[in-house]
């Protein structure tokens, strides 16, 4: 019965913190104007998910409804001696605004579909015994909706969900080498 109350004590802690966070954005904002959605057609930042990638992202839009963003994770870990990995992941997602506005001064947001492809690989080595692991890549295609709040005219937070299918050619049988997943991705962004 502890574990319950402890576990509701810190999901309301958290959700107290996301509330102060986004109300000190609004309140922040209110002094700042909010440019048109159309007004600055790159933006930079993170991404995270499954199709997406996970890493530094770009973001061009091409017109008024059609945008492509690519995003680029590398992770190496090299120590003499010991177990070393090198992960790479390349997502590229084409999205398009169904729906736009500009409700304040301060806020806007827009609704997007989206479609993306993903290329990911990782591969291991042991320095003790000069062992690999071999190069495993694992390809995605997938698609569904998205929301991006844009606040002060220049920062988005970029909320999609939807659904991946995930190839890895080098798994040993055919059920494991197909997955289907329900794709969260969170981003951050400085649109200029």
């Amino acid at each position: 019965m502890r574990k319950r109350l402890l576990f509701f004590y810190d999901f309301s802690m958290k959700t107290k913190r996301i509330i102060l966070l986004v109300s000190l954005i609004l309140i922040l904002s209110t002094a700042l104007g909010a440019a048109d959605y159309d007004t600055y057609k790159n933006a930079i930042g993170a991404q995270a998910g499954d199709l997406s990638g996970y890493g530094l992202s770009f973001h061009n839009r091409l017109n008024s409804t059609s945008a492509l963003q690519t995003t680029i994770g590398l992770m190496y870990e090299g120590q003499p001696g010991s177990s070393s990995y090198l992960d790479y992941m390349l997502g590229l997602e084409y999205q398009h605004t169904f729906f736009a506005d500009t409700y304040a001064d301060w806020f806007a947001a827009h609704l997007y579909w989206f479609v993306g492809l993903n290329h990911s690989a990782s591969m291991g080595w042991d320095g003790f015994s000069l062992a690999s692991s071999p190069y495993t890549p694992a390809f995605g295609i997938g698609g569904g909706f998205g929301v991006e709040p844009i606040f002060l005219g220049h920062f988005s937070i970029p909320v999609s969900f939807g659904y991946g299918v995930f190839y890895k050619p080098t798994a040993q049988n055919n059920f494991d080498k197909f997955k289907i997943n329900f794709i969260p991705q969170i981003g951050i962004r400085y649109r200029y």
